[in-house]
Order: structure tokens, then C-alpha cells, then sequence
């Protein structure tokens, strides 16, 4: 299925308005419940949980191909410096890891979140542990409890509790120090991106530097990745509650919402290639790009 939107959704920040255009909507083998995506080495990768419990790859988020794993219920997934690690919900939380999204290892550590900088991956299961390769893990302490929202950037590291404000945050990934989000903010998804992290869930927050937040009057929504142009969040709620497809913003602040793609639960999104790839629990994807409107 092909579609187009030719209306520019228009910011009043000042900045360049931005367009939704081409893209291709498709549905991946086995349509269940699927959880994440992630782009490395030239490639989509996605991970499902629930009933299909599969591993799918592809290079342009439209022709898709099944990958052998264990069938496990996968949860999340990471990549850095070459390799992919990718966490599930149950099997006693085993990790995966890959340099190609085709044959998989077991790490023989639990996880069920993961994030990595540049040399190093952070994993958070029954304990937070770290490794420069995927392949070596030392357990770290972190503190606090219910950990998700896992992410890196601007050389932080950042994690959310998953029952409260409580945030904590490492410059190594190895000692971690606690700070706290506004009441009531966002505590599922944490992404970075042109230098500020979002976290979002019922509200959002913002941090330029990964300790000290902020409220945000962002969209209430789904996971969200930074691109070459601007910000993509999947399946977003507007705060009169009706549901928007996905969301754009090219600063993080300002955002607007289309309903271009028919509502089915876009639960993440994944950039790379030049394109925004969303994923459905239902295992459509959507291939959108965004340009500044002429």
C-alpha cells in the first residue's frame, strides 16, 4: 500500500514547516504483537513478543525476512559499535546477541532493557549489568528499583523508574547517581536526540543534560527516535485524547500530529536509511519520510 500527504503540518516555533510524503505501509510474516525496532549495519531489525516470539530483518523497512531464534517473548533491543543485543520477558530474561540480525548467540545474561554509547552496552534485568562487547558482562550497582526507559546520549546514560519520577544516570555506565522528573512525567520511553532527552508515557518530560528535567507539553505518546529530519513519536494520544498516528517535531517542543496511517497501535520507531520505519503491534510497518515543506 502506497500513501501521500500532501498538507504541510505546520510549527509555530519559527522553524522550517514539515511535510509527511511517500511512503509504503506493509504487513511482516506472522502478524502478532510486535515490540521494537532498532537500525545497525544497514539494517531494520525487529523483535516480537506475545504469540510470534520471531526475530525479522530488513534494509529498507518495506521487504522483510524471518531470522531463526529461540522462542522467546523479545521485549527490546539495542545496537552499538557493530553488534545488536536483544532482551526478552521470559527463559529467565536471556539476551541475544548478533552482528548481522541473522545468526543469533546467547549471551548467557539476563536482561529484559538494553541501551549502548559507542563502546558500551547497559542491560537492566534482575540486576544492571554492562559489557564492551556483548560477550563479557560485569554486574554494576544502580539502586533504586523498576527500572526501564533505558537510554544513552550526549555521553549519559539514563534510566526511568517504571513506578515513579525517580531517574538515574551514569557518565560511564558503571557508577550511577539519582535525580528525580517532574511530578508525573513520562516514565516508559526515553529517547535522545539535537541534544535533549524526551521521556515520554502519560506526560512528558525534557533534559539537556540527562539529571536535571523538566515538564514538556509534548505530545502524551509511544517511543520516539531522532532523524536527519527531526523527531518521529509512534502512536500518539493529543491531549484532547484522540489518536494520532504518529507525531513530528523538528525541535522536540513544538510537535504536530498526523493521522495519516489508520490506527494500529504504532508501539516504535526506527530511523535509518534516510527513512522513518514505524512498527505495529500487529506487525505493519510504515515507511515514512519527512521533508521540510517547500
Amino acid at each position: 500500500m502506497i500513501f501521500h500527504q500532501a498538507p504541510a503540518l505546520y510549527s509555530t516555533n519559527g522553524l522550517p514547516p514539515v511535510t509527511s510524503v511517500g511512503g509504503s505501509l506493509v504487513t511482516l510474516a506472522s502478524p502478532s504483537r510486535y515490540a521494537r525496532i532498532v537500525f545497525g549495519n544497514g539494517i531494520f531489525v525487529v523483535v516480537g513478543g506475545g504469540t510470534i516470539n520471531i526475530v525479522q530483518t530488513s534494509t529498507d523497512g518495506i521487504n522483510w525476512t524471518s531470522q531463526s531464534i529461540p522462542g522467546l517473548t523479545w521485549c527490546d533491543i539495542a545496537f552499538s559499535h557493530g553488534t545488536f543485543v536483544i532482551c526478552c520477558r521470559n527463559g529467565g530474561y536471556t539476551m541475544y546477541r548478533s552482528t548481522d540480525g541473522v545468526t543469533w548467540t546467547n549471551t548467557g545474561k539476563a536482561g529484559i532493557y538494553a541501551t549502548a554509547s559507542p563502546t558500551l552496552f547497559v542491560a537492566i534485568g534482575t540486576a544492571l549489568i554492562t559489557s564492551p562487547d556483548a560477550i563479557t558482562w560485569t554486574t554494576r550497582t544502580i539502586g533504586g528499583s523498576g527500572w526501564n526507559g533505558l537510554c544513552y546520549g550526549g555521553g549519559t546514560f539514563v534510566a526511568l523508574a517504571g513506578t515513579s519520577t525517580t531517574t538515574a544516570y551514569s557518565l560511564d555506565g558503571i557508577t550511577w547517581s539519582l535525580s528525580t522528573r517532574p511530578s508525573g512525567a513520562g516514565n516508559l520511553y526515553n529517547s535522545y536526540g539535537n541534544g535533549m532527552f524526551i521521556s515520554a508515557g502519560a506526560t512528558n518530560a525534557i533534559s539537556y543534560d540527562g539529571i536535571n528535567w523538566s515538564a514538556s507539553a509534548g505530545l502524551v505518546g509511544g517511543r520516539m527516535i531522532y532523524g536527519d529530519q527531526g523527531w518521529v513519536q509512534s502512536q500518539t494520544t493529543s491531549v484532547g485524547g484522540a489518536v494520532k498516528t504518529f507525531g513530528m517535531s523538528k525541535d522536540g517542543l513544538i510537535w504536530s500530529t498526523s493521522s495519516l496511517l489508520p490506527n494500529l497501535i504504532w508501539i516504535d520507531v526506527a530511523y535509518g536509511n534516510g527513512v522513518y520505519v514505524l512498527l505495529s503491534v500487529y506487525g505493519t510497518t510504515a515507511v515514512v519520510t519527512l521533508n521540510p515543506a517547500p
